[in-house]
């Protein structure tokens, strides 16, 4: 009997072993590791978490976790055992009163969000990205637009349940096992295997206004974000950089591609849809080289999918290549970032 076929017997859901099944798992987001596994298990408790770690360590196998499959540099990839923890994806209990959710850890934000959108809660801070799972975020960290003032999701996790290295599944938080507790959030799976999370939710608005503000000196830039976060000016914040070509310019004997930097900053509030923010003062001392536009909208058209936003993206250059729009421009941004 292969190992393959004894795992089988030792769990209650699935053990895969088909070349789909394997090849499916056998690279991540970054797409810069490749590693097609001897099984992937879809656990059906945290008792088959329990089982595959224990047959893991008796006969010396590799296990990996893996969520939404959104690691950079092959995580969530094996050459043994992929547990995929998506498959653990139930939400357990809504508590509005006390502001908490508790949840299997292989839940997507997505999907967490969509059922708690009825009762108009939220997490604090979500991810751009929604297609990753409770536990895989909360073993990064998990960064969004609403960190900057509640921190990471990681931060918003009151309890989890845990697998150790050793088989057995502990309950932890701040008041209980709390250097476990401390060691499995942003451990980056090092130190056991979330299978529940109990997590902060809150009450949000229905509508949101945000501002499209536009930089072109970095200075000012961080110096304004400083001004509007001690402000507490705005509930959700996001920036970053985007070079504009500029042509060739001589360096050397050779003329090089170069570009001119800008930082695009948008700046969101939660309305109640009837009290229309004071733009005046919202913007009042930021020096930003253009004020871009400004967008009312429903929250939760915010969370656009961001599978669909891609495709937009990839369809857009796609049009623009066709037409003979952005050959020469998109190859001179590209040339561009590198030279930076």
């Amino acid at each position: 009997m292969s190992w393959t076929e004894e795992l089988a017997h030792e769990v209650e859901g699935q053990v895969l072993t088909d070349d789909a099944s394997r090849e499916a798992v056998a690279t991540d987001f970054g797409r810069l590791v490749v590693r097609k596994p001897g099984a992937v298990v879809r656990p059906a408790s945290a008792q088959d978490v329990v089982s595959v770690v224990k047959f893991a360590g008796k006969h010396t196998l590799g296990v990996s976790t893996r969520g939404g499959g959104h690691s950079q540099t092959g995580q969530s990839l094996s050459e043994h055992i992929v547990l995929d923890m998506a498959a653990l994806g139930q939400v357990h209990h809504v508590d509005e009163e006390g502001g908490t959710v508790t949840c299997q850890a292989g839940l997507k934000w997505r999907s967490l969000v969509e059922q708690l959108a009825p009762q108009q809660l939220s997490p604090p801070v979500l991810t751009n990205n929604l297609d990753v799972t409770v536990g895989g975020t909360l073993s990064s960290a998990g960064l969004g637009v609403a960190s900057w003032r509640h921190g990471t999701q990681a931060d918003n996790c009151l309890a989890l349940e845990v697998v150790t290295g050793a088989g057995e599944i502990v309950r932890c938080s701040a008041d209980q096992n709390r250097e476990l507790f401390d060691a499995v959030r942003a451990g980056m799976g090092q130190f056991g295997v979330i299978t529940e999370a109990t997590l902060k939710i809150r009450r949000h608005r229905p509508k949101f206004r945000s501002y499209y503000l536009l930089y072109d000196n970095l200075n000012f830039l961080l110096d304004d974000l400083q001004t509007i976060m001690t402000d507490e000016r705005f509930d959700y914040l996001e920036s970053w950089c985007a070079p504009c070509a500029q042509g060739f310019r001589k360096v050397g004997p050779a003329h090089t591609p170069f570009a001119q930097w800008f930082f695009p900053l948008h700046a969101s509030i939660e309305t109640d849809g009837v009290d229309v923010p004071d733009t005046t003062r919202k913007l009042r001392s930021l020096r930003f080289y253009k004020h871009v536009d400004v967008e009312d909208g429903e929250i939760d058209a915010r969370l656009d999918d961001s599978e669909l936003l891609l495709a937009r993206t990839k369809e857009l250059i796609g049009n623009l290549s066709a037409g003979g729009e952005i050959g020469a421009f998109g190859r001179l941004c590209d040339a561009a970032l590198l030279d930076q």
